[in-house]
């Protein structure tokens, strides 16, 4: 089956900011990205009554407007920051507060912005809780519409390798081809990790080391021919790496040894059993990569 996806582009960006100094990084991210691809750049603070209830559980005399305070405050910090922006950046972004969930807020500005990225700080004082723990981390990827970039590296650090992990999928060639449009100076790595079907349970039940070797050696030949699918539908300058074992594993291994500044990973939109690997790849990825990570969708 041939596999055809157009080259994506960047139009709007959306960024995501409790207006820390870890977030940021996540902030001036985006703004290089939007300078480089023309991309309209929104930035959003989500106010969380939850939090804010805490708050005032908390303070014993909390005043009676508390949270026209802290909006007004939000406020204020957007505009500063939008306006260090304009000037060191030459980028001129569009501020946007909302009150509520910070997930369903997220979602919805990016749905309002009609954003094709959505840019996240990996640490923060509320994005890093709400992104790598538990339930709420895998609300934001089930509820994912749009590709999501998660910064963990200081937003000067220029993109020189980038690594995508593929399954030969639809959704694994839309992740190169966004690694592309992303990073199109960079070098792009497309990984595949195959491991034949049943392999641990033939090697359990005695299987001959020569016919193993030679099951596996039928299972490699498939996946160089699947790849040679993928750099066709992708086209020039993508290197390849074939590595037998677990795809988390040699994920991690090569985003070390190539020294990558970047991973992709598609979220997958194939068949449920391919979709559930994808996405608890995406998931594992994301919480235990050093570097920024795309989640492709």
């Amino acid at each position: 089956m041939e596999l055809q996806i157009r080259m994506p582009t960047f139009t709007s960006i959306l960024v995501a900011t409790d207006l820390s100094d870890h977030a940021r990084q996540a902030v001036l991210r985006a703004a290089r990205i939007a300078r480089v691809t023309g991309a309209a750049l929104h930035l959003v603070h989500v106010q969380q009554v939850a939090a804010l209830d805490q708050l005032r559980q908390l303070l014993a005399h909390a005043p009676a407007d508390l949270r026209s305070r802290l909006e007004g405050a939000a406020r204020f910090g957007l505009a500063a920051l939008a306006d260090t922006l304009a000037r060191d950046h030459g980028v001129k972004p569009q501020l946007h507060c909302h009150e509520g969930d910070l997930i369903e807020a997220i979602t919805r500005a990016g749905e309002q912005t009609t954003a094709d990225l959505v840019v996240l700080g990996a640490r923060g004082a509320s994005v890093a809780r709400h992104l790598l723990l538990g339930s709420t981390a895998e609300r934001l990827l089930a509820a994912a519409t749009r590709p999501m970039l998660v910064v963990r590296t200081p937003a000067e650090v220029t993109w020189k390798k980038v690594l995508v992990p593929v399954d030969f999928s639809d959704a694994s060639v839309a992740a190169v081809q966004r690694a592309r449009a992303l990073a199109p100076a960079a070098r792009i790595y497309a990984l595949h990790a195959y491991e034949a079907p049943f392999e641990d349970k033939l090697r359990q039940l005695g299987m001959e080391a020569r016919q193993l070797r030679a099951y596996l050696q039928a299972a490699e030949q498939e996946a160089v021919g699947r790849m040679s699918a993928l750099l066709a539908a992708t086209g020039p300058g993508i290197a390849s790496l074939l590595l037998h074992g677990h795809p988390l594993a040699h994920t991690l291994d090569q985003e070390e040894e190539l020294g990558c500044q970047l991973v992709v990973v598609g979220k997958g939109s194939g068949s449920r059993a391919r979709d559930i690997a994808q996405g608890s790849l995406s998931r594992r990825v994301l919480a235990q990569s050093g570097v920024d990570v795309l989640m492709s969708v």
